[in-house]
């Protein structure tokens, strides 16, 4: 998208890719997607840098069957796919 306004950052982590996006388009909304107790530290953090107004959070497996999301117009996996195994890459 030319213009993307929202964006999931699977596997998310720390929030700081998440934040990023925020500071540099004012127009773009993200959804963090990440394991629950990530979240909590996810959430923390971007409540301190004051962007909990335009950063949502999804708890989620991602070796699971459970549903994700649904339409964005940027799915980010930033070092993600570096934490499983070949055989789990595939299912994912």
């Amino acid at each position: 998208a030319n213009n993307p306004t929202t964006l999931y950052d699977v596997g998310g982590n720390t929030g700081k890719w998440a934040l990023r996006c925020c500071k540099y388009n004012e127009n773009i909304a993200v959804t963090l997607l990440d394991l629950p107790q990530q979240i909590v530290l996810a959430k923390e953090n971007i409540a301190n840098a004051g962007f909990s107004d335009r950063i949502d959070f999804q708890a989620v497996d991602m070796l699971s069957d459970a549903p994700l999301p649904g339409e964005a117009d940027i799915w980010w996996m930033s070092q993600f796919l570096d934490c499983f195994s070949p055989e789990q890459i595939i299912s994912i």
